[in-house]
């Protein structure tokens, strides 16, 4: 076994929460590129379907955090559409970092 199957995610499942933000693509695509199955999620349906359709996202949820009710709903996808989850971004902050270096 080569170095990289080491780090192969192969069969393994993603959810990235607004990957509208800054990195949240990238990441995704880096995901995908290592094998992993990804979905993404957040409130704006249209842009995660831009996004999934650019890069090859497995599926997309339209979640609007804040009630209960919504997480159980996410919940309920999760379990009937993906199985589980193995790998989780939470990109939802969209703010900066103070020290890091953006090339942008």
């Amino acid at each position: 076994m080569g170095i990289l199957e080491n780090f192969s995610l192969n069969s393994k499942k993603a959810l990235i929460y607004a990957p509208q933000y800054e990195y949240g693509t990238d990441i995704a695509e880096g995901l995908i590129e290592a094998g992993a199955q990804v979905w993404l999620c957040g409130a704006d349906k249209a842009t995660l379907d831009t996004i999934a359709a650019k890069i090859g996202a497995a599926g997309v949820y339209e979640y609007h955090q804040g009630t209960k009710a919504a997480a159980d709903e996410l919940a309920n996808f999760i379990r009937n559409t993906m199985g589980c989850i193995d790998i989780f971004v939470d990109n939802g902050s969209g703010q900066h970092m103070t020290g890091w270096c953006h090339s942008y």
